[in-house]
């Protein structure tokens, strides 16, 4: 079969290839080129997803939560490590369903409905009972102020020292369980199985020093209440997809019943703290960096001022 390219916002070229007579999804990473935001990041996701696709064989009412890794190695020819991952013909990302034309407000709470599910399941799964008081103070100089530094981009010094301020207490006042989690959780990282009504993640990372369900809310709403995903698209200054709008309204009722004051300051946070970790990385796949350092920035002042 011909091979089919398919869009991606990383390093990494995915694409759907035949193997053994079988449509898989092959995923290739330059071993030489960004090996920390290409290959080091590509194997935290093989490892992570080989790990719990073991774990969630089955999950609830539903079939397998994680697709199947099938193969993995490196081609010699091209320089590149690569892993085939199991073809699902009935999946779509979220982002993409979401945006359909004819996406109903009754479709949209369905799939975050399924999401919420799955992720309940992933959640439960707790891996340590202790909250380290000073995590706040590595989260915040590693994946934000030396992520600014690295991508040599300025940001007022007097906003990263309020919000440093601000972060530390919410973090002391929240409630705070490790987890397992996704680590990347955008809608385009999850896939909708229409055929049986249920949702599959893929583009696990091993990234989040909070490894909590605060931070895959915190991603979910990088992409529905920030449309992190018409950014990379260059679409942000169009009129939003009803049915993103549809999904986000959903998602901030649901976080609004489900968590309390501090839990919500905290997401709120850490959905700012998602677009200044990504700058390096934009700026070294040769991204217009201002939508995402301006997202950054204005998430940061609603959160000072919210809270």
């Amino acid at each position: 079969m011909k091979e089919i390219t398919l869009k991606g916002g990383s390093l990494a070229r995915t694409s759907i290839v035949e193997r053994n007579n079988k449509k898989v999804v092959r995923k290739r990473i330059s071993t030489q080129e960004e090996r920390e935001y290409g290959y080091c990041r590509w194997y935290s996701q093989l490892k992570k997803m080989q790990r719990l696709e073991n774990m969630f064989t089955w999950y609830g009412r539903h079939s397998a939560l994680f697709p199947s890794i099938l193969d993995y190695g490196y081609d010699e020819r091209e320089e590149i490590a690569y892993m085939d991952i199991e073809y699902r013909e009935d999946a779509i990302n979220c982002y993409e369903y979401l945006i359909k034309p004819d996406m109903t407000k009754s479709k949209a709470q369905n799939l975050l409905e399924n999401i919420l599910d799955a992720c309940g399941w992933l959640h439960s799964h707790i891996v340590s009972q202790v909250k380290p008081e000073n995590a706040m103070s590595l989260y915040f100089q590693e994946e934000i102020v030396e992520k600014i530094n690295e991508a040599k981009l300025f940001v007022n010094p007097d906003i990263l020292d309020k919000l440093r301020v601000k972060a530390d207490k919410v973090w002391k006042s929240v409630y705070y369980s490790e987890c397992l989690t996704h680590g990347n959780m955008t809608l385009e990282n999850i896939l909708y199985l229409q055929d049986s009504n249920e949702v599959m993640f893929i583009d696990l990372y091993e990234e989040n020093i909070f490894d909590c369900k605060q931070a895959d809310y915190s991603q979910l709403l990088q992409s529905s209440n920030s449309n992190y995903e018409l950014m990379v698209d260059g679409l942000n200054c169009q009129p939003t997809p009803k049915g993103l709008i549809y999904f986000n309204d959903y998602l901030l009722s649901a976080i609004e019943r489900d968590l309390d004051v501090a839990d919500r300051a905290f997401v709120k946070f850490l959905e700012c703290s998602q677009f200044y970790r990504m700058l390096p990385f934009k700026v070294k796949s040769k991204t217009n960096i201002k939508p995402f350092l301006d997202t950054a920035n204005n998430l940061a002042k609603e959160f000072l001022d919210e809270y």
